[in-house]
């Protein structure tokens, strides 16, 4: 996505995204083994993309949620990956209307605000049948749900729009370390015109190229690391 390639044909790419991934669980190597194994094939530089962990960040704290404002306001992706859910709403009951809708309303500001999309990554509980654990305001909040179905070396993603009819589930397979469709990579990269927008009434979105893949200290200071990829 932050490279404009489209490395899944089911799902094009039509212009490059800039990308801000924010990891609950990796430390800084895996980090690193997980960019470099997910970037096979693409081209260089991977200038949309900023990735890393803050051990300060959070969905349900003043202070935590500053951290992860302060860092939007500072690389403006269009794109905000928070991975996973439960990491970033630590000390908080997940089960609570009250403590996960102040998380959904933080998010709700950050879309507002900045015009971003959120993918927010959310493990299942021990009962699969019941879904995604935590509260159901989440089911309420979301737009689109993909479900991960891992079987031996492959993967199946099905994607649930709340107003569009559902795509076919998208087949995958575990090969050199990340994730294709089908027996080998198909590089359809896309190219597009229109402006890069925000939202109706806003500024058009400037391309940002000078832009490295990045991972920052326990302590939230940005760090580049173009060595990485």
């Amino acid at each position: 996505m932050s490279s404009g390639e489209s490395v899944f044909p089911s799902l094009l790419i039509r212009q490059p995204r800039q990308v801000l991934y924010l990891h609950g669980e990796l430390a800084p190597a895996e980090l690193k083994e997980r960019l470099q194994e997910a970037a096979t094939g693409l081209q260089r530089p991977l200038n949309n993309f900023y990735q890393g962990r803050s051990l300060a960040a959070s969905l349900v704290t003043p202070d935590g949620s500053a951290v992860i404002r302060n860092l939007v306001e500072e690389l403006r992706p269009q794109v905000l990956v928070i991975d996973p859910w439960q990491s970033f709403i630590a000390g908080a009951d997940e089960n609570s209307f009250k403590e996960v809708s102040g998380a959904t309303r933080f998010m709700d500001n950050l879309i507002a605000d900045f015009g971003l999309t959120i993918l927010l990554a959310i493990h299942y509980g021990k009962n699969v049948k019941r879904g995604p654990r935590g509260h159901s305001v989440l089911a309420g909040w979301r737009d689109t749900r993909f479900t991960l179905k891992r079987t031996g070396n492959a993967l199946t993603v099905d994607v649930e729009p709340r107003w569009a009819k559902p795509p076919d589930p998208l087949k995958l397979v575990f090969r050199g370390g990340t994730l294709w469709e089908g027996n080998s990579p198909a590089w359809t990269k896309q190219h597009s015109t229109a402006p890069w927008v925000r939202s109706p009434g806003t500024e058009t979105w400037r391309e940002a190229a000078d832009l490295r893949a990045c991972c920052w200290t326990r302590f939230g200071k940005l760090k580049p690391i173009p060595h990485w990829c």
